[in-house]
C-alpha cells in the first residue's frame, strides 16, 4: 500500500473540527495511521477519535495489539486532543463464517473461552458520540456487549434465530491457518491465529459499560445481531 500522501490529506482536513481514525487492514496500518496523526497535527485539526482494539499493549505477543499501541502511543506523543475507543472481538466477524454456519456448522481456535464481543453499529454510535460531545480529551473507552460469551453460546444464539441448528467446533491453530491459506495474506492468517490465542487465553473477557455510558443505551446482546443477521446464515 502506498503511504498516505500529505497534500490531499491537508486539503481534505481544512475546516474540518474532528477526525476518526481507522483504515483498511493492512500490514503497514500502523505506519499509515501514524503518518495520517502526523498530518492531523499539522493540519491543526482540534481532535482526533483512534480505533484501537481492547488490549492493546506494546508488549502483546499479539501483533495487531502491537500496532494499535503504537499508534495510540504516537497520538499522544504529538499532543493532539485525542479520544481512543478499544473495541472487543466484532460480531460482525461471525459474517466470515456464513458459508459454513449455513451448512450447521463452524469452527475457530478458542475452546470454551469467553468474549465480550461488541456488534460495529455499537462502535459507531460510540464514535459519533466521542467525535461531537465534550469531555472525552485523554480519554480511553473499551467497548464491549453487555455480557460474555462462548462460541458455543454464538451457536445457540444462531440456532434460534435461523430456526436451524448450528453446531461450533475447536479447531486446532494450524487447521484453521490451513482452511484461509490463499483467502487471506500469510501475515493476516498469522494475526488472526494470534487474536484467537489471546482470546482463548481468556484475555478478552471483561465486559465494561462504555457503549451505555456513551450512548445512552444497552450495549446490544448477541442475540440481537443474529436476529439482525440471521438471513445471511441460511442456505440461498
Amino acid at each position: 500500500m502506498s503511504p498516505v500522501s500529505g497534500e490531499p490529506v491537508t486539503a481534505a482536513l481544512k475546516g474540518v473540527d474532528a477526525a476518526f481514525l481507522n483504515s483498511p487492514s493492512a500490514e503497514d496500518a500502523a505506519a499509515l495511521q501514524m503518518r495520517f496523526a502526523d498530518l492531523a497535527r499539522g493540519a491543526g485539526l482540534h481532535r482526533l477519535v483512534v480505533l484501537s482494539q481492547y488490549g492493546a499493549e506494546t508488549g502483546s505477543p499479539v501483533r495487531f495489539l502491537r500496532w494499535h499501541a503504537e499508534v495510540e502511543a504516537h497520538v499522544r506523543r504529538l499532543g493532539l486532543d485525542h479520544t481512543v475507543l478499544r473495541p472487543n472481538l466484532y460480531m460482525q466477524a461471525l459474517l466470515a463464517f456464513a458459508g459454513t454456519v449455513a451448512q450447521g456448522r463452524f469452527a475457530a481456535p478458542v475452546g470454551g473461552a469467553a468474549v465480550s464481543a461488541v456488534d460495529t453499529g455499537d462502535i459507531a454510535e460510540a464514535a459519533a458520540a466521542v467525535l461531537t460531545g465534550a469531555g472525552h480529551t485523554g480519554r480511553t473507552y473499551t467497548l464491549t456487549g453487555p455480557r460474555v460469551v462462548t462460541h458455543d453460546g454464538i451457536a445457540r444464539a444462531l440456532s434460534a434465530a435461523t430456526g436451524r441448528a448450528v453446531t461450533f467446533r475447536d479447531a486446532p491453530a494450524d487447521r484453521f491457518a490451513a482452511a484461509l491459506a490463499g483467502v487471506l495474506p500469510p501475515w493476516q492468517i498469522a494475526g488472526l491465529v494470534e487474536d484467537y490465542a489471546h482470546y482463548a487465553r481468556g484475555e478478552a473477557a471483561d465486559v465494561h459499560t462504555s457503549v451505555a455510558d456513551l450512548t445512552g443505551r444497552l450495549a446490544r446482546d448477541i442475540t440481537d445481531f443474529a436476529r439482525d443477521d440471521a438471513a445471511v446464515f441460511v442456505p440461498v
